[in-house]
């Protein structure tokens, strides 16, 4: 009983996955086709119309490549009372990538209790690269964890 408990976790996890990708990929060749006529109805100046196509574009990528990793699977690993793993990663990876690293990569000086820092004076694209490395290390720690199936071991203990 439990190992077939088991089994029907991992499938269900795998199928989760695959209809995610599908999906999202659907999503993302949409907003290919649309993406410059839903920038045009702004009237934006041409640089500011480059720079939010490239930032779609990269956004859109990381999405169908990153995104059902590093914030579905941590769905499967709650439903399979994994909890504080995913709390845990999801706080650290928060403060160190998407606030901290946004500051490095978007400003050009960091002050950090009065010293000031050299940033990578990249602005907002600092900030969308930012979060992309929080979203990879999140994915790549829970793919680890996914992977070495560690998530299962809490919701089977009990079960006999």
């Amino acid at each position: 009983y439990r190992r077939k408990k088991k089994d029907e976790a991992i499938k269900y996890s795998k199928m989760l996955m695959r209809m995610t990708y599908a999906f999202l990929w659907v999503v993302i060749l949409i907003t290919f086709i649309l993406v410059r006529p839903i920038i045009g109805m702004f009237n934006l100046s041409k640089e500011a119309a480059l720079i939010a196509l490239m930032l779609t574009v990269f956004h859109a990528i990381c999405t169908g490549l990153i995104r059902p990793f590093a914030f579905y699977l941590p769905v499967v690993f709650k439903a399979a009372s994994d909890v504080k793993f995913t709390l845990v990663v999801s706080t650290v990876s928060m403060w160190v990538f998407r606030v901290a690293l946004s500051f490095v990569l978007s400003l050009e000086n960091v002050t950090v209790v009065g010293f000031v820092l050299p940033g990578a004076g990249l602005g907002i694209a600092g900030v969308w690269i930012a979060m992309m490395v929080d979203w990879l290390f999140r994915g790549t720690l829970y793919l680890i964890r996914y992977l070495s199936g560690k998530w299962l071991k809490k919701a089977f203990a009990t079960i006999s």
